[in-house]
């Protein structure tokens, strides 16, 4: 019973500095985008309450690569704050070892990044459907799921690709564009080539179109020539960017993509690193108890303040690096993603057995 007792205690602390720091830093964020959307959009018509909405839904993605960094420093700064209050000695005491003390803040991290990943990636969705409600209405109403360049569109009946060479800089006209229709089984309807296209009376009129007749639609292009309401809006920002998918769409985004020929890496490696994010901050949590318990033990806190922040500046390397690895496809993103979380918990087990032998 003493023994549950004090891990849902240490547990519930770790939970509540973590939302705390969370919160504080979603006000910051929330702030600074409120006051530089409210700067563009200048004294014109402005749904402030609306704009609030899409903000705070939008937030989630934004902190998702903070994280790491808010479960070291919310980590560290509990263990420090207990060891002031001579918690650890107390457990320590009464036969509470320092594995412990730990096992509750792996938990909490594990916890917290499930929450993330299933509760809160899922608002980014919410927060784009909002924004697409002030654009036009594109290919009977469809919603952006593509990224720049490789643009996909979402209707009731399933995905329409187009995969552009070259975009203008009025995105006005288009150079080596394929037009790519599924099925929402992810199934080939129509494949069409075309060297160019343009707008022309709102709608984008492809020229010397080819239909390929390699899917299982009926032709659609008539004498050379293929038109679609593809609204051109679509072109003049980047289109809906992997962060705004939610964990749930993506392994469909990511069937669809693979399938017409674009490169899935990106979606990829970001659907690998959703999945293993509980498991990264878990392990790092881990990482940051076992840093600094024993030197807040023995009141020797100096030269570790300064292995938090190199362990901080490991974790930026190491998450860009097979970041960029895994995007670009050179290595599996699975491996990559369950990689990060074995290399940070075998790193906090050599730290912690070092550490402890130095009592």
């Amino acid at each position: 019973m003493a023994a549950r007792m004090l891990f849902f205690y240490i547990f519930r602390q770790h939970l509540l500095l973590t939302l705390l720091v969370l919160l504080l830093l979603t006000f910051i964020v929330d702030v600074v985008q409120f006051a530089e959307r409210s700067r563009l959009r200048g004294s014109g018509s402005f749904d402030v309450w609306a704009e609030l909405q899409r903000i705070v839904l939008q937030t989630p993605s934004l902190l998702q690569s903070m994280l790491p960094y808010v479960l070291l420093v919310s980590t560290a700064l509990l263990v420090l704050r207990m060891g002031r209050q001579y918690e650890l000695a107390i457990f320590l005491q009464i036969g509470r070892p320092s594995r412990r003390v730990l096992a509750p803040l792996v938990v909490g991290g594990v916890v917290i990044g499930l929450l993330y990943t299933y509760a809160l990636n899922p608002l980014a969705s919410v927060s784009r459907n909002l924004e697409n409600q002030d654009r036009p209405a594109a290919v009977a109403g469809a919603t952006e799921v593509g990224e720049a360049r490789e643009i996909v569109l979402r209707d009731a009946d399933g995905y329409h690709f187009l995969l552009v060479d070259e975009i203008n800089a009025e995105a006005t006209a288009l150079e080596g564009v394929t037009y790519l229709r599924l099925d929402n089984d992810h199934r080939l309807l129509n494949r069409v080539n075309a060297p160019r296209a343009a707008w022309l009376d709102g709608e984008l009129v492809f020229s010397e179109a080819r239909d390929l007749g390699t899917g299982l639609g009926e032709p659609i292009v008539e004498g050379g020539s293929l038109r679609l309401d593809f609204p051109q809006t679509v072109l003049t920002h980047k289109a809906r960017d992997r962060f705004s998918i939610s964990v749930y769409e993506l392994p469909g985004v990511i069937a669809a993509t693979r399938l017409v020929g674009a490169s899935p890496y990106g979606l990829a490696n970001h659907f690998q690193n959703l999945i293993a994010l509980p498991a990264l901050l878990g392990a790092i949590s881990f990482l940051a108890g076992a840093l600094i318990y024993h030197p807040v033990m023995r009141g020797q806190l100096r030269g570790d303040i300064v292995a938090i922040m190199g362990t901080a500046f490991a974790i930026y390397f190491l998450v860009t690096f097979t970041d960029a690895l895994g995007g670009s496809g050179a290595v599996p993103p699975a491996i990559l993603a369950w990689g990060l979380p074995v290399v940070f918990g075998v790193a906090g087990v050599i730290v912690l057995s070092i550490r402890s032998k130095r009592r």
